[in-house]
């Protein structure tokens, strides 16, 4: 009987841990007039990161561009100068003693793309026109080379239209966040679908790339 006792409250636990901070985050994010703090540039925070990122963010033309803060989260941005009529990032997220390098692309004020070096993608849903992949652990040169693949096939594959975009970083995070909580508070028994998403279905998209495998050589 302990051993079922045991494993009725080890249930409860998996179930309850994802839900309650899908419920969180959801009322957060609702009841926050302003969701994220932009601060100036902390040196320290900066000099921090790991140098061979940084040096990759220098080569390939991405300068600093602002950090910003959001509950225990950290976001340090750099912004990528090019011709193209798109807007890339390259974003390291902080959180606790965890550092994760991402990459994000806004082809419009309502599309884009993130390739993340995590594997929290697929813990909330995904806001209509933002499409996603996740390769964990993979080194930062890696990572943006498969964001340009994914860039590539979605625009030569019409699944984005790009036009000219009119919000800052800050606003289009700060309006996505407020979208997938709106999805978690409107989609019915999702704290059921929270565990899933945590326990199941991160792992099951990760490496998973938005373009077709290329061809090995």
């Amino acid at each position: 009987m302990s051993g079922l006792l045991f494993f009725a409250v080890l249930v409860i636990i998996v179930i309850a841990a994802p839900a309650q901070a899908a419920i969180k985050f959801a009322r957060k994010a609702d009841s926050t007039a302003e969701l994220m703090t932009e601060f100036p540039a902390d040196s320290a925070v900066i000099a921090a990161l790991p140098v061979e990122w940084l040096e990759f963010a220098a080569t390939n033309g991405f300068s600093f561009s602002g950090m910003f803060r959001y509950e225990q989260c950290t976001l340090v941005a750099f912004h990528q100068a090019n011709e193209n009529s798109v807007r890339r990032w390259m974003m390291i997220i902080l959180v606790l003693a965890n550092r994760v390098p991402d990459l994000f692309t806004e082809f419009s004020d309502s599309e884009s793309v993130t390739t993340s070096g995590g594997n929290a993608l697929g813990m909330f849903p995904r806001v209509p026109g933002s499409f996603s992949q996740g390769f964990p652990h993979r080194p930062v040169p890696d990572l943006y080379q498969r964001h340009l693949e994914a860039e590539s096939f979605l625009i030569q594959n019409r699944k984005v239209q790009c036009a000219r975009i009119t919000i800052t970083l800050k606003e289009r995070t700060e309006r996505d966040i407020r979208a997938q909580a709106r999805l978690v508070r409107e989609t019915p028994l999702y704290w059921l679908k929270a565990s899933y998403c945590f326990w199941i279905k991160r792992f099951l998209i990760a490496n998973k790339p938005v373009a077709p495998r290329r061809a090995r050589a």
